[in-house]
């Protein structure tokens, strides 16, 4: 019931529909390509395992001088089994099995190949949503003076590219390509003005921090031509280190 409430929140918040492979892709944590919000089914055993172990041998103290000392608790053995039996393998001993993020591990393993397995033909979204950096938006702080809240759409946009779901109604776009309801077609169509606006404002970031730093510079002039179909990278006036411009 909690896991429902849990998958409902998520629909709400990002205005997705999520079918059981997404939500279970939600659900891993955020360096696995998840968002982090963790199912209560997938932690309870874990979190309940690892509590077991960590305080046993205060438990055996507690009752050295009862009948009971030196018995294992039916509850414990029945989830040891359980857990053993759903990841097919043994259960973490010593030390290591005082730590939750020893179980959680396996658990977390065998989603992740679930979610894999179940991705015929998007296998690259996985790997790009796993790679360096790609998790950093999910950790910044939401501070709108800083430039750092997105709006309701970006976060509907980028969970669901992020999950795989649908985003959009499939259309054809205006440059003549068809568009599925997932939209990923924006990020190589040509003809979108995304890829201009992000590459003018970066630019203009660029400029206006070599002018902090009182290095003059000019912005590439409109309208260049060449007949190789190149256009030639902006340039400093003067020599920024051994003769060399900084671009």
């Amino acid at each position: 019931m909690f896991d429902s409430l849990l998958r409902k929140g998520i629909g709400i918040i990002c205005n997705l529909d999520l079918t059981d492979i997404q939500w279970l892709h939600a659900s891993l944590p955020v360096q696995d390509g998840g968002l982090g919000v963790r199912r209560v089914s997938s932690l309870a055993s874990t979190a309940f395992l690892a509590s077991a172990a960590a305080i046993d041998a205060l438990q055996q103290q507690l009752l050295f001088r009862s009948s009971i000392a030196g018995t294992t608790d039916a509850s414990v053995s029945m989830v040891r089994d359980v857990w053993s039996s759903a990841y097919a393998t043994d259960c973490p001993t010593g030390p290591a099995a005082t730590k939750q993020s020893t179980w959680d591990r396996v658990a977390t393993a065998s989603e992740r190949q679930a979610v894999t397995s179940s991705l015929s033909t998007d296998k690259a979204r996985l790997l790009s949503v796993t790679s360096p950096h790609s998790n950093d938006w999910l950790h910044a702080l939401p501070l709108s003076c800083c430039g750092l809240r997105l709006d309701d759409r970006a976060i509907h946009i980028a969970v669901g590219v992020r999950l795989g779901a649908n985003v959009c109604e499939p259309h054809q776009c205006p440059c003549g390509a068809s568009v599925d309801a997932r939209g990923l077609h924006v990020m190589s169509c040509r003809g979108g003005n995304g890829h201009s606006a992000r590459h003018h404002n970066l630019n203009d970031l660029v400029w206006r921090a070599m002018a902090k730093a009182d290095m003059p510079a000019l912005k590439e002039p409109p309208g260049l031509l060449r007949t190789d179909g190149k256009r030639p990278d902006g340039v400093t006036l003067l020599p920024w280190k051994q003769g060399k411009c900084v671009t």
